[in-house]
This record gives structure tokens, sequence and C-alpha cells, in this order.
């Protein structure tokens, strides 16, 4: 990351998707789980402003051209 190589590894989207998945698992199941739901949030953000194909390179791509958290 600090060379700025965003060469994708595992994409945003792919983890956005899997962190949904578990969201839903835990809602079926009773459980609350806030900080996940923030990472979603986060991860959701970069796929829509384009980033999903990147790997985490993608979420640090949000904070770069974007000051607020």
């Amino acid at each position: 990351m600090l060379a700025r190589d965003f060469a994708p590894q595992f994409p945003v989207e792919h983890v956005e998707k899997d962190v949904r998945y578990l969201l839903e698992v835990a809602w079926q199941v009773g459980a609350a789980l806030p900080l996940t739901e923030a990472v979603k949030e986060v991860y959701g953000r970069a796929v829509w402003q384009g980033h999903g194909a990147q790997n985490i390179g993608g979420v640090m791509q949000l904070y770069l051209h974007d000051s607020t958290p």
C-alpha cells in the first residue's frame, strides 16, 4: 500500500459479499454484529465508488480522496 501498488489479490466486492452473507446469518440467529455492520458500510461504499475490483487498497482509496470517515 505504501508503494501505491493496488494490484488485486482478493477483490473488495468479494469481501463485501462475504460480509453481507455473514450478517444475513447473524440476523437469522439473532446475533448483533455492530462492528461487522460498520465494515459492510465501508466496503459497500468502496464498491459503490468503483473500487470493487481492487483488493484492500480499494478501501484505502476512499480515505486518500475523501476526508469523511
